[in-house]
């Protein structure tokens, strides 16, 4: 049985990343053109990702953002965790402040 293109192209991609060798190079001893290279990477970590989003949503948990009470100089956004964890975030421009929930979250996630 011949090994999948995942297993094939993580093997390589291993052995770059714990080499000091050029990609140039790595690519020259495996017989293989840099662009493929750089294809099958951006492929394999699509993979990856696809796969972390997919196992990771069944273990999402709640969280709630709760805006502040009273107007201070500098708003804040909380975000407190189900563990009692608390994040404040300093947002000086409302308009962002969907995006900039969303980029913390996705950085936790």
């Amino acid at each position: 049985m011949s090994e999948s293109w995942q297993d094939k192209w993580g093997k390589i991609l291993q052995q770059f990343k714990s080499s000091n060798q050029k990609l140039v190079d790595l690519c020259r001893i495996n017989e293989i053109s840099y662009h493929k290279f750089i294809y099958w990477r951006k492929k394999l970590r699509a993979t990856k990702i696809n796969t972390i989003l997919a196992t990771s949503a069944n273990n999402l948990k709640k969280i709630e953002i709760e805006a502040p009470i009273k107007p201070i100089e500098t708003p804040l956004i909380k975000i407190i965790f189900p563990n009692g964890a608390l994040i404040t975030i300093p947002c000086n421009n409302p308009s962002i402040k969907n995006k900039l929930i969303s980029n913390v979250l996705e950085v936790l996630c």
